[in-house]
């Protein structure tokens, strides 16, 4: 298992719809600091999720499991965007990069995506074991595993 994604984020298009992407995913840390994405914004942590980032122990039988923590379960990683950079925030323009641990926020991109139509959204990704890929317009549902005769129901599906 990889310790971190490393992840480039570029997203275009008119500058009112890059414009609303950047405040609908900017947010505020624990000490009220702004951080650039914050999962939070795109896919909420639920009130009655009282410790979203620890592992659930359960006890069956006398044996013990671990089940994932709900951001691992919901946001496709263990944390929010880590190390977020601005490389780039321009009219019709954002680009960006982070670090996830873990693994790849699928359900996060994938949220972007489906909520934003009107941009395009192009990115790389690689992991410490030198496993990478890259996606844009067009070629992000392969990125995802989703067949292209399925992609528009699929990613909805995949966003609801």
């Amino acid at each position: 298992m990889t310790d971190y994604m490393y992840i480039g984020l570029t997203v275009t298009g008119p500058t009112d719809e890059v414009t609303r992407f950047r405040e609908a995913v900017r947010g505020r840390n624990e000490t009220g600091a702004e951080i650039i994405i914050d999962f939070s914004r795109l896919i909420p942590i639920p009130q009655e999720v009282t410790d979203p980032f620890t592992p659930q122990i359960q006890t069956d039988d006398h044996q013990v499991s671990y089940s994932p923590s709900w951001v691992e379960r919901n946001w496709g990683a263990s944390s929010n965007a880590l190390y977020t950079e601005m490389l780039d925030d321009k009219d019709g323009m954002f680009s960006v990069q982070f670090d996830t641990p873990w693994d790849f926020p699928y359900p996060i991109i994938e949220k972007m995506v489906s909520s934003f139509p009107n941009l395009v959204f192009e990115g790389s990704a690689f992991d410490n074991l030198n496993s990478e890929f890259s996606w844009q317009e067009g070629d992000y549902a392969e990125a995802f595993g989703v067949d292209e005769d399925d992609e528009p129901a699929a990613l909805e599906n995949a966003a609801a």
